[in-house]
Protein backbone atom coordinates (compact mmCIF):
# COMPACT_ATOMS: atom_id res chain seq x y z
CA UNK A 1 0.00 0.00 0.00
CA UNK A 2 1.37 3.39 -0.92
CA UNK A 3 0.95 7.31 0.76
CA UNK A 4 -1.66 9.11 -1.23
CA UNK A 5 -0.77 12.41 -2.62
CA UNK A 6 -3.09 15.53 -1.77
CA UNK A 7 -2.64 16.57 -5.17
CA UNK A 8 -1.76 13.42 -7.06
CA UNK A 9 -4.16 11.96 -9.36
CA UNK A 10 -6.10 9.55 -7.61
CA UNK A 11 -6.37 6.14 -8.60
CA UNK A 12 -8.22 4.03 -5.72
CA UNK A 13 -7.67 0.63 -4.91
CA UNK A 14 -9.03 -1.82 -2.15
CA UNK A 15 -7.46 0.03 0.28
CA UNK A 16 -8.59 3.70 1.09
CA UNK A 17 -6.53 6.78 1.64
CA UNK A 18 -6.10 10.27 2.85
CA UNK A 19 -3.50 12.61 3.51
CA UNK A 20 -4.06 15.37 5.90
CA UNK A 21 -2.07 18.52 5.25
CA UNK A 22 0.92 18.26 7.30
CA UNK A 23 1.26 15.22 5.11
CA UNK A 24 4.66 14.99 3.22
CA UNK A 25 3.50 15.11 -0.49
CA UNK A 26 6.82 13.92 -1.66
CA UNK A 27 6.05 10.53 -0.44
CA UNK A 28 6.32 7.67 -3.11
CA UNK A 29 3.26 6.76 -4.07
CA UNK A 30 1.15 5.45 -7.06
CA UNK A 31 -1.92 6.46 -5.16
CA UNK A 32 -3.70 3.68 -4.37
CA UNK A 33 -5.93 5.31 -1.97
CA UNK A 34 -4.91 2.86 0.72
CA UNK A 35 -3.09 4.81 2.93
CA UNK A 36 -4.58 7.59 5.27
CA UNK A 37 -2.20 9.86 7.00
CA UNK A 38 -2.70 11.79 10.19
CA UNK A 39 0.52 13.25 11.35
CA UNK A 40 1.22 12.38 15.01
CA UNK A 41 4.40 13.80 16.70
CA UNK A 42 6.45 10.24 18.38
CA UNK A 43 6.68 10.12 22.04
CA UNK A 44 10.10 9.01 21.99
CA UNK A 45 12.39 5.86 20.42
CA UNK A 46 11.07 3.28 22.15
CA UNK A 47 7.22 4.51 21.63
CA UNK A 48 4.69 2.65 19.50
CA UNK A 49 4.17 3.44 16.45
CA UNK A 50 2.11 7.22 16.24
CA UNK A 51 3.52 8.15 13.09
CA UNK A 52 0.06 8.57 12.06
CA UNK A 53 -0.80 6.43 8.83
CA UNK A 54 -3.24 4.03 8.71
CA UNK A 55 -4.15 1.56 5.54
CA UNK A 56 -8.02 1.41 5.46
CA UNK A 57 -9.01 -1.56 3.62
CA UNK A 58 -12.58 -3.21 2.60
CA UNK A 59 -11.65 -6.05 4.72
CA UNK A 60 -10.14 -4.05 7.34
CA UNK A 61 -7.18 -2.11 8.85
CA UNK A 62 -3.42 -2.23 8.19
CA UNK A 63 -1.07 -0.19 10.42
CA UNK A 64 2.03 0.38 7.99
CA UNK A 65 5.66 -0.64 9.21
CA UNK A 66 6.74 2.95 10.35
CA UNK A 67 9.50 4.22 12.48
CA UNK A 68 11.43 1.05 12.53
CA UNK A 69 8.01 -1.13 13.82
CA UNK A 70 6.64 -3.30 11.51
CA UNK A 71 3.24 -3.65 9.55
CA UNK A 72 0.57 -4.74 12.03
CA UNK A 73 -2.59 -6.31 10.28
CA UNK A 74 -6.04 -5.73 12.16
CA UNK A 75 -8.54 -7.69 9.66
CA UNK A 76 -12.32 -7.86 10.15
CA UNK A 77 -12.99 -11.07 12.84
CA UNK A 78 -9.91 -9.77 14.95
CA UNK A 79 -10.91 -9.92 18.64
CA UNK A 80 -11.54 -6.59 20.37
CA UNK A 81 -9.03 -5.80 22.40
CA UNK A 82 -6.28 -6.51 20.10
CA UNK A 83 -7.99 -4.80 17.67
CA UNK A 84 -8.02 -1.69 20.38
CA UNK A 85 -4.42 -1.84 21.18
CA UNK A 86 -3.06 -2.64 17.75
CA UNK A 87 -5.16 0.71 16.49
CA UNK A 88 -4.58 2.41 19.29
CA UNK A 89 -0.82 3.02 18.53
CA UNK A 90 -1.74 5.12 15.89
CA UNK A 91 -5.24 6.46 16.84
CA UNK A 92 -4.52 7.38 20.22
CA UNK A 93 -7.01 6.84 23.39
CA UNK A 94 -10.42 6.65 22.10
CA UNK A 95 -12.89 9.36 23.10
CA UNK A 96 -15.79 7.06 23.59
CA UNK A 97 -17.25 3.76 23.80
CA UNK A 98 -20.69 2.81 23.89
CA UNK A 99 -23.17 -0.15 23.94
CA UNK A 100 -24.75 -2.14 21.17
CA UNK A 101 -26.85 0.26 19.00
CA UNK A 102 -29.93 -0.91 16.80
CA UNK A 103 -27.93 -2.71 14.87
CA UNK A 104 -26.00 -4.96 17.01
CA UNK A 105 -22.99 -2.78 16.95
CA UNK A 106 -20.78 -1.69 19.56
CA UNK A 107 -18.32 1.22 18.55
CA UNK A 108 -14.67 2.21 20.14
CA UNK A 109 -14.64 6.11 18.81
CA UNK A 110 -11.43 7.77 17.80
CA UNK A 111 -10.45 11.12 16.45
CA UNK A 112 -11.66 11.04 12.93
CA UNK A 113 -11.97 6.57 12.97
CA UNK A 114 -14.74 4.77 14.54
CA UNK A 115 -14.68 0.83 14.95
CA UNK A 116 -17.71 -1.34 14.91
CA UNK A 117 -17.61 -4.39 17.07
CA UNK A 118 -19.67 -7.50 17.17
CA UNK A 119 -19.91 -10.13 19.49
CA UNK A 120 -16.14 -8.35 20.17
CA UNK A 121 -15.38 -9.31 17.17
CA UNK A 122 -13.95 -6.25 14.68
CA UNK A 123 -16.65 -6.16 11.86
CA UNK A 124 -15.97 -2.65 10.49
CA UNK A 125 -14.92 1.07 10.30
CA UNK A 126 -16.07 3.80 9.43
CA UNK A 127 -13.76 7.19 9.00
CA UNK A 128 -13.76 10.73 8.82
CA UNK A 129 -10.89 13.80 8.87
CA UNK A 130 -7.85 13.45 9.03
CA UNK A 131 -8.50 9.66 7.22
CA UNK A 132 -10.30 10.02 4.28
CA UNK A 133 -9.10 11.57 0.99
CA UNK A 134 -8.56 15.77 0.84
CA UNK A 135 -9.81 15.51 -2.46
CA UNK A 136 -12.61 17.11 -4.66
CA UNK A 137 -15.52 15.47 -5.59
CA UNK A 138 -14.10 15.99 -9.11
CA UNK A 139 -10.52 14.50 -8.31
CA UNK A 140 -12.43 11.54 -6.93
CA UNK A 141 -14.74 10.96 -9.42
CA UNK A 142 -12.20 11.28 -12.46
CA UNK A 143 -11.12 7.89 -11.01
CA UNK A 144 -13.13 5.22 -12.89
CA UNK A 145 -13.17 2.86 -9.24
CA UNK A 146 -15.22 5.87 -7.98
CA UNK A 147 -18.79 5.56 -8.99
CA UNK A 148 -22.08 8.07 -7.15
CA UNK A 149 -24.03 4.89 -5.63
CA UNK A 150 -27.81 4.81 -6.47
CA UNK A 151 -28.90 5.70 -2.83
CA UNK A 152 -30.95 7.29 -0.61
CA UNK A 153 -27.94 9.23 1.24
CA UNK A 154 -27.01 11.89 -0.90
CA UNK A 155 -23.68 12.16 -2.21
CA UNK A 156 -22.99 8.34 -1.15
CA UNK A 157 -20.46 6.69 -3.87
CA UNK A 158 -18.81 3.59 -3.62
CA UNK A 159 -15.06 2.50 -4.59
CA UNK A 160 -14.47 -0.79 -5.97
CA UNK A 161 -11.24 -2.62 -6.95
CA UNK A 162 -11.34 -6.80 -7.35
CA UNK A 163 -14.82 -7.11 -5.71
CA UNK A 164 -13.83 -5.45 -2.66
CA UNK A 165 -15.73 -2.17 -1.65
CA UNK A 166 -15.61 0.98 0.47
CA UNK A 167 -18.28 3.07 0.43
CA UNK A 168 -17.94 6.97 1.23
CA UNK A 169 -20.33 10.10 1.26
CA UNK A 170 -19.81 13.71 0.31
CA UNK A 171 -20.48 16.95 1.88
CA UNK A 172 -20.71 19.30 -1.19
CA UNK A 173 -17.46 19.06 -3.04
CA UNK A 174 -15.32 17.32 -0.07
CA UNK A 175 -15.24 13.86 1.30
CA UNK A 176 -17.28 13.73 4.54
CA UNK A 177 -16.56 9.68 5.54
CA UNK A 178 -15.34 6.43 4.24
CA UNK A 179 -16.68 3.12 5.82
CA UNK A 180 -16.26 -0.59 5.86
CA UNK A 181 -17.88 -3.84 6.84
CA UNK A 182 -20.43 -3.81 8.93
CA UNK A 183 -21.80 -0.23 9.87
CA UNK A 184 -24.91 1.70 11.10
CA UNK A 185 -25.74 3.80 8.35
CA UNK A 186 -29.50 5.26 8.49
CA UNK A 187 -31.12 4.92 4.99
Amino acid sequence: MMMLRRTAFLSLALALAACTPAADDSADTATDAGASTAEVSDDGADAAPRAGTLDLLATGITVPAQGGFEEYSVPFGSPRAATETTLGTVLGEPRAANQPNDCGLTTTSYEGMALHFRDDEFVGWYANAPYVPQLSREEMLADPAVEMADSTIDGEFTIERGGQIISGVFAGDEVRGLWAGDNCIAR
